[in-house]
């Protein structure tokens, strides 16, 4: 019969970090964890709390470069969004007006959306277009396939895509712990949890995770230091411009 107890519960809280940033950070524990090689033991990262203080449109998604009559006489220019958080309205918006101003074929750039399939029209009256995918962080929000290329057609492109404007519909949380759980000789799997973004913006999504699955810790002697990151569905850094979170490391001990 195994026996299951809590070993310890570390508590993670980027306001404490000994250095690093917010989403990319190293903590030196005071006092040392250590472990029974002889025993088994299983973690997973609990109640976390998570500010809901990022942007849908960061430096990760805000780019879109347009190649103007791509099969005559082709010039090329990039337009940038300011990071903010955005309706797909206040987007089409902002971006009609960069693209009108930094046209280098005097167009005049007209977008639509599609209520029923949420996906994006671009319509120019001069000449046809080529997004440029490679450089064009925006495809994703916009509806179509990432750094992939789109040429239009008599002036008029549709994305393939509904709109996703919502970047951010899961966090995952990294730790430098990892599992003996080994799948190849060059995978082996960081210990960490994905979090459901359910909550609106600039409040605060908990995750209790006290169902979710443990996972069996490689061999280790002791514990003195831990890393943590916070990335995207993209893997991408998720900026939280400034606001702290929180969780707890808890390892499990199991005896046979």
């Amino acid at each position: 019969m195994s026996l299951e107890k809590t070993h310890a519960i570390i508590e993670i809280d980027s306001s404490v970090r000994t250095r690093g940033t917010i989403d990319d950070f190293e903590i030196i524990l005071k006092h040392p964890i250590y472990l029974n090689r002889e025993r088994q033991y299983f973690v997973r990262i609990e109640n976390i709390r998570l500010p809901t203080s990022f942007y849908n449109i960061d430096s990760n998604y805000n780019t879109l470069q347009i190649t103007e009559d791509p099969l005559g006489a082709p010039l090329t220019f990039s337009v940038t969004v300011d990071e903010g958080n955005y309706t797909i309205n206040e987007l089409l918006a902002e971006l009609k007006l960069l693209l009108d101003a930094a046209t280098l074929k005097t167009n005049t750039y007209t977008f639509t959306i599609d209520d029923t399939t949420g996906r994006v029209g671009i319509l120019t009256d001069t000449t046809d277009y080529k997004i440029v995918g490679l450089n064009s962080l925006l495809n994703q929000p916009l509806g179509f396939e990432p750094s992939t290329d789109y040429t239009s057609t008599s002036r008029s492109l549709t994305s393939p895509n509904h709109i996703l404007m919502s970047t951010k519909r899961y966090i995952k949380i990294n730790s430098d712990i990892t599992s003996n759980n080994h799948y190849s000789r060059d995978f082996i799997e960081p210990i960490g949890v994905v979090v459901p973004i359910t909550e609106s913006r600039s409040t605060i999504q908990f995750f209790s995770n006290d169902s979710g699955y443990k996972v069996k810790m490689e061999n280790k002697h002791s514990i003195k230091h831990l890393s943590f990151n916070i990335r995207d569905g993209n893997n991408n850094k998720v900026e939280f411009n400034g606001i702290n979170w929180n969780a707890e490391m808890v390892i499990y001990e199991f005896r046979g």
